[in-house]
């Protein structure tokens, strides 16, 4: 089998992702009817194969008994993060109107007793500073513990705030505003099996993910971009310090990853500093 001509292998492979695919899609369709997710969903299937008996191949425990409560799982995660959103506690949801900014000019101010996020229009500091940092803490201050001020499975742990700066014509209407002003956050979330993850979160009212991609590609913002970017490879390479200590369970290895957080912040805020046109 080994020697098997790439086509054929090939054709095998096909054959088989297939079955899986007919197996998942049917189930799915009428357990997580309407169901979508914005990223692929990585599953793990374990198998035993037993050479005594021709490489016979057994499914430990089921494929559909192992596969669906991670899809379960993963689709439940999709409200509890989405990309240009916070969590809105009070609603148990991401999806709220609530949880993005109402306009382009505005920024994440905090989380309410009930946890419900609150937003402000974004003003220079007195001495005319155009970055703030703030940390997880200071956005939770006023939220109750029994609404969601303990969460790891969405925990902001600090955030970057940034403005003003006068938006393409272009993206006026869709934004609602003339000028912008981002929120940009680190975020640990964790599911009910406890893995857990880094996100870099920006938001910007009005727009859509890709819309702010694209606006960082416009001229004069490209600048913009490649912070974000420098920024998410920096939370990454925290995330997987992180993942490495929560896998050989060193406790203090895993908090020695998570104290680089506000550094990734701190570098970020400078940048912006540094960076803006008019400055």
């Amino acid at each position: 089998e080994a020697n098997l001509v790439p086509t054929r292998r090939g054709r095998r492979e096909r054959a088989a992702a297939d079955a899986l695919h007919g197996l998942i899609r049917e189930l799915a369709i009428k357990q997580f009817p309407g169901a979508t997710s914005e990223t692929p969903i990585e599953l793990e299937l374990q198998l035993q194969v037993d050479p005594g008996q021709d490489w016979e191949v057994d499914f430990a425990g089921g494929v559909v008994e192992q596969l669906f409560p991670q899809i379960e799982q993963a689709l439940s995660n999709e409200s509890a993060y989405q990309e240009g959103a916070v969590f809105h506690f009070r609603e148990g949801t991401s999806r709220h109107p609530d949880a993005r900014p109402p306009r382009a000019d505005m920024v994440f101010a905090g989380y309410g007793a009930l946890g419900k996020p609150r937003w402000e229009t974004f003003n220079e500091e007195s001495d005319g500073t155009k970055v703030r940092i703030q940390t997880g803490r200071e956005l939770r201050s006023e939220q109750l513990s029994s609404c969601g001020r303990a969460s790891h499975e969405y925990a902001i742990l600090g955030q970057v705030t940034f403005g003003n700066l006068h938006l393409p014509e272009a993206y006026r209407d869709a934004a609602g505003a003339s000028e912008l002003a981002l929120s940009v956050q680190a975020v640990e979330i964790r599911d009910t099996r406890g893995k857990f993850a880094l996100r870099l979160n920006t938001l910007v009212g009005g727009l859509l993910p890709d819309e702010v991609l694209d606006l960082f590609q416009e001229p004069g913002w490209q600048w913009m971009g490649a912070l974000r970017e420098a920024c998410l490879g920096d939370l990454e390479a925290v995330q997987e310090e992180a993942v490495q200590a929560r896998r050989t369970k060193e406790a203090s290895a895993f908090q020695a990853a998570m104290r680089k957080v506000p550094r990734v912040l701190s570098s970020l805020a400078e940048g912006l500093e540094q960076g803006w046109p008019g400055r």
